[in-house]
């Protein structure tokens, strides 16, 4: 089958630095491993590509940014109409449409798969269609707004409710939507559409014996500009560290990823209390069996990759019980630690950090369900389940 995979803001990456390069490699990777023939198409980005991507693809294409301007007039439409609301948040989520319909027609797609919102906004009509959802975007604004302390005014309320509606139709306008989040895909399918939970695995990671690390280690791992990561870094420095600091926990704090280029007093906070190691291309060099990744999140959106990456190299996530509602897979002290208040959370830390055996049972626990659930190969069934949803074949 000759598929359509479009991607927006960066072209896919094995060795990734955000879940979005991830993910766009693995839709990519699975479609091409149950046989069908894959044309790349990349939006407004100008980012070098892979050339292990561009083996893996039958045909690359690069198209510009292309911005569509919105006028006072129209801006003041987004407090009524979910089109102009979603033109208004996302200005290139329409300026793609005429070029990716005459890729489209010169490679005979029998298929497209889109990654993100705004190629969901810009594939044809008359063409079957695969929405790859990662975040619904108004979420995503709700919790920036939040993190910002910015004052929201009636026409930002407005606005998202438009924008609410604009991605809830896009998404019933899809022959199938594949999520990253199973609390997401229970969403949709409550509004009868048809969606499968594919979490973001990325290539398999390999089984790595190593020793239990001699002391309790934190990560505050993903990069540290991204709206969850702000919210996160917020919540642990103004509602957990004081009463860590009170229970007096011997835990050493590590930072992994990129760093906030914002310079807030968070970050700073974070460059005061933490060894930064700033982002790591091998992980593996980093991380030993039994540590911990700390997800102090209280939403469910927006950071759902660091799951599964850190239960690859039996590194114990920690959150709460919102924060793993988008990850059903993980079970309470089997293979991750799980909080229903910032009182208990703390508690939780402080067992971990006294306990190493609980810590290298965790830790195991993690590294199984990885090889069980999460590895590369356990997704492609999902593929070609949607796959054959979509085109109608048994």
């Amino acid at each position: 089958m000759r598929i359509l995979h479009i991607c927006y803001g960066f072209p896919p990456r094995k060795i990734a630095s955000n879940g979005g390069e991830l993910r766009y490699w693995q839709n990519l990777s699975a479609l091409v491993a149950l046989g069908h023939q894959v044309d790349l198409v990349v939006c407004g980005s100008t980012d070098d590509l892979d050339p292990e991507v561009v083996k893996l693809a039958t045909s690359v294409s690069v198209v510009p940014n292309a911005r569509v301007p919105i006028t006072r007039l129209k801006s003041w439409r987004t407090l009524l109409d979910p089109k102009t609301a979603l033109q208004f948040y996302i200005p290139s989520a329409v300026g793609f449409r005429e070029r990716i319909s005459e890729i489209a027609l010169k490679v005979r797609a029998d298929m497209i798969w889109a990654d993100w919102i705004g190629t969901m906004a810009a594939v044809p009509s008359d063409i079957p269609v695969v929405y790859s959802h990662h975040d619904f975007h108004y979420k995503i604004m709700t919790v920036r707004s939040e993190t910002q302390k910015r004052t929201v005014r009636w026409p930002d309320r407005l606005r998202h409710r438009q924008l609410r509606r604009a991605e809830i139709s896009l998404c019933k306008k899809a022959d199938h939507v594949v999520c990253v989040s199973a609390s997401e895909t229970k969403q949709l399918r409550d509004i009868a559409q048809k969606a499968t939970y594919v979490p973001i695995v990325g290539p398999t990671v390999s089984r790595i014996d190593r020793a239990l690390a001699s002391s309790a280690r934190v990560f505050l791992f993903g990069n540290s500009g991204c709206t969850a990561m702000r919210s996160a870094r917020e919540h642990l420095r103004t509602s957990l560290w004081p009463l860590l600091e009170r229970e007096g926990c011997h835990i050493e704090w590590i930072q992994l990823g990129r760093p906030d280029p914002r310079e807030g007093d968070d970050w700073k906070w974070v460059q005061q209390n933490f060894v930064c190691q700033g982002f790591v291309e091998d992980l593996a060099s980093v991380f030993r069996l039994g540590d911990a990744s700390l997800v102090p999140y209280t939403e469910d959106t927006g950071f759902r990759t660091k799951f599964v990456t850190a239960a690859a190299y039996g590194v114990v996530n920690i959150g709460y019980e919102s924060t793993f509602a988008c990850a059903p897979e993980f079970t309470h002290e089997e293979d991750c630690l799980i909080a229903k208040s910032s009182e208990e959370l703390v508690r939780l830390l402080k067992t971990f950090s006294r306990e190493a055996n609980l810590r290298k049972m965790l830790g195991e626990g993690a590294r199984t369900l990885y090889e069980r659930v999460f590895s590369f190969e356990s997704q492609l069934p999902k593929y070609e389940q949607v796959v054959n949803c979509v085109t109608g074949n048994k």
